[in-house]
């Protein structure tokens, strides 16, 4: 069984949505220390469709090397968008198979 752990810039409100516009001037070593510990950690990036469609159109052409560049360019990513009728062959069946697993996965946050 996999676990899905919740890597997430929360606010003390609730807040989660664009981070870009708030968690920046808050970060510091010891943020980014537990921001990179989750990275190690992670054998596959689970995002939502904005964000996946976001780092779709960046990443792949970012410098290589940005350090985050390469993490995030050499680990699956996938998104909790349910649009399977798009992919084929092998990324179809990859899905598949990592959908089955997730369905039996616990979530940690």
């Amino acid at each position: 069984m996999r676990r899905i752990v919740a890597g997430l810039f929360i606010s003390l409100d609730g807040v989660t949505q664009d981070p870009q516009n708030w968690q920046m001037g808050l970060m510091d070593a010891e943020a980014g220390a537990d921001v990179g510990r989750g990275m190690e950690e992670a054998d596959t990036i689970l995002l939502g469709r904005r964000t996946y469609e976001e780092f779709a159109a960046y990443w792949p052409s970012a410098p290589a090397d940005d350090p985050f560049s390469s993490y995030i360019n050499s680990t699956p990513l996938t998104t909790g968008w349910h649009s399977p009728a798009a992919l084929t062959g092998v990324r179809r069946g990859w899905y598949d198979s990592l959908q089955h697993q997730l369905a039996l996965s616990t979530i940690e946050c």
